[in-house]
C-alpha cells in the first residue's frame, strides 16, 4: 500500500520504487515542480473560495480535474513529461488538499492521468483543458477566482440537470 508524507508532500511506495531509477536531471526536476503544484493547488483552492471542508463530490472530483490540468501546463513550460511525476503528485494532492482517501486518490489519479483523452474521456479531457486555461490565470487571482466560481458554478448546473433528466442518480 501506498504511504504519503504530508511534511515533504512526497508519495512512497510505488513511486518511491520508480525513482530510485530515475536520472538525476529528472529527479532535480521533480524536486523542483512538486512544491509549485502544491502551491498552485493551495492557489487554485483558493480561489474558489469556499473551504474544502464543505465541498461536496462534484467540488472535489471538479477541483482534482482543475489542478491535474494545470499540473500539465507546468510540465509542459518545463519540458517535463514525467508519468511518475503527474501520478504521484496528484494522487498526493487529492490526499492532502481535497481530503481523499489513499485508495480515492489514488483511483483519481490513474483515472486523470491515464484516461483523461479526448477518445477516453470528453469530460475529463474538458475539465483537464480548462485546469491548462486556469494555470493561465495564476498571475491574475481576480479573474482566475471569478472564472473558477462561475465554472463551479456551471458543472454543479450541468450536473442537477443530468440528474432531472434521470441520466445519473
Amino acid at each position: 500500500m501506498m504511504e504519503i508524507d504530508k511534511k515533504k508532500n512526497m508519495v512512497y511506495g510505488q513511486q518511491k520504487e520508480a525513482a530510485s531509477k530515475l536520472s538525476p536531471e529528472v529527479e532535480a526536476k521533480m524536486n523542483e515542480l512538486s512544491p509549485k503544484a502544491f502551491a498552485i493547488a493551495d492557489q487554485t483552492i483558493a480561489a474558489y473560495g469556499k473551504p474544502v471542508e464543505e465541498y461536496d463530490d462534484i467540488d472535489r472530483a471538479t477541483m482534482a480535474g482543475l489542478i491535474f490540468g494545470e499540473l500539465c501546463a507546468l510540465a509542459y513550460e518545463n519540458d517535463f513529461a514525467s508519468l511518475g511525476w503527474f501520478n504521484g503528485t496528484i494522487t498526493a494532492i487529492a490526499y492532502q488538499k481535497l481530503h481523499y482517501s489513499v485508495q480515492m486518490s489514488v483511483r483519481i489519479a490513474n483515472q486523470l492521468v491515464f484516461h483523461s483523452g479526448a477518445k477516453e474521456n470528453v469530460n475529463l479531457h474538458n475539465l483537464r483543458h480548462n485546469g491548462i486555461d486556469a494555470y493561465f490565470l495564476l498571475d491574475k487571482p481576480e479573474e482566475m477566482s471569478r472564472k473558477i466560481k462561475v465554472f463551479f458554478a456551471e458543472v454543479h448546473e450541468a450536473f442537477e440537470k443530468a440528474r432531472r433528466d434521470g441520466l445519473i442518480e
